[in-house]
């Protein structure tokens, strides 16, 4: 009995000894400070207006020309051309978001920074500084 006594001793002090350096880390990871960012607030201060002033300018221009072809197919090859470039627009707007975001984090040292939305407890508000990187 004396030796399965000390055979399961020592099982557990190998567990503890393999459980700390297991998952010391990922614990060690997860403690660290998380940042979290309001999409809707850095869209609408930063995104929106020039978007819809893009959008605005594109239809007029779409009317303008479609207002002179005929034919359905050269009219909706028209709005899909300026669809193409409202989009890439949208794009190069998130891409520079997302720049933001990441440089922000490196700043911080966020190992990962989250949509507000998606976060119901914790985390540290860096829209702010977004933004500010992003004017």
């Amino acid at each position: 009995m004396n030796k399965r006594y000390y055979l399961a001793l020592g099982a557990v002090a190998v567990l503890t000894i393999l459980a700390v350096f297991v998952v010391g880390p990922v614990y060690g990871k997860t403690g660290a400070a998380i940042g979290i960012v309001d999409m809707d607030k850095v869209i609408s201060e930063y995104m929106a207006k020039p978007l819809l002033e893009a959008r605005d300018e594109l239809q007029a221009k779409f009317d303008a020309e479609s207002a002179e072809l005929e034919d359905e197919a050269e009219i909706s090859q028209l709005f899909r051309d300026y669809q193409v470039q409202l989009t890439r627009l949208e794009n190069e707007y998130r891409g520079k978001i997302h720049d933001a975001i990441a440089e922000v984090g490196q700043q911080r040292g966020f190992e990962v920074i989250l949509p507000a939305a998606g976060v119901l407890y914790g985390g540290v508000d860096v829209t702010a500084e977004v933004l500010a990187v992003l004017k």
